[in-house]
């Protein structure tokens, strides 16, 4: 059997993903109440075609943890200046107004590949919706607080996992202050 994973964060594709899918993969969304609806959709989906089990719901996303939360924000706007134009839906959903003069602003130098501009216009707010990031205790409680109130089988980290240049230094912090923590808490 090879398994199918769907990656979403749209309701109607979650509800696809119920019916024919082994995994939904959720990206860069961290916030429980939109977790819950897309899981809520995952087992519609499921009840639909009659399926014997649920398939699996993982989360993940932008991941930057650090001793110091104003250097992994910094590091993620870096991230997020590439992407920033393609999240729409999720500023949205979070109550980030995608409709003003600032975030069309973004969305131009992001596509236009001015990502310094970019980066400059990205907010806190921005970071803190649409990555994981921040000091590794804040990390942490947060993924504690998600694993406790939803269905979770796996969380992605994706970069940068910290503000350092050394990719295994980051990566050791996720390991060692992030996941060795939280694992056991997995269902």
């Amino acid at each position: 059997h090879i398994p199918l994973v769907m990656g979403s964060w749209n309701k109607k594709m979650a509800e696809l993903a119920g019916q024919y899918c082994d995994e939904l993969q959720v990206a860069e969304s961290w916030d429980k109440k939109y977790l819950d609806l897309l899981y809520d959709a995952l087992r519609n989906g499921a009840k639909q075609s009659e399926r014997q089990t649920l398939p699996y719901f993982s989360i993940g996303g932008i991941t930057c943890v650090s001793d110091n939360k104003q250097k992994a924000y910094e590091k993620v706007k870096q991230t997020l200046a590439v992407y920033i134009p393609y999240l729409q839906t999720i500023m949205t959903y979070n109550g980030l107004d995608t409709e003003n003069d600032a975030y069309q602003a973004i969305c131009n130098h992001s596509k236009n590949g001015r990502f310094k501009e970019t980066e400059a216009l990205i907010t806190d707010e921005m970071v803190e919706a649409l990555s994981l990031s921040g000091e590794h205790g804040e990390v942490r409680e947060k993924l504690d607080q998600l694993i406790a109130d939803v269905n979770i089988r796996g969380i992605l980290f994706s970069p940068p996992y910290g503000p350092s240049d050394d990719i295994e230094d980051n990566l050791k912090q996720i390991s060692d202050k992030i996941v060795n923590k939280i694992k056991k808490k997995l269902r």
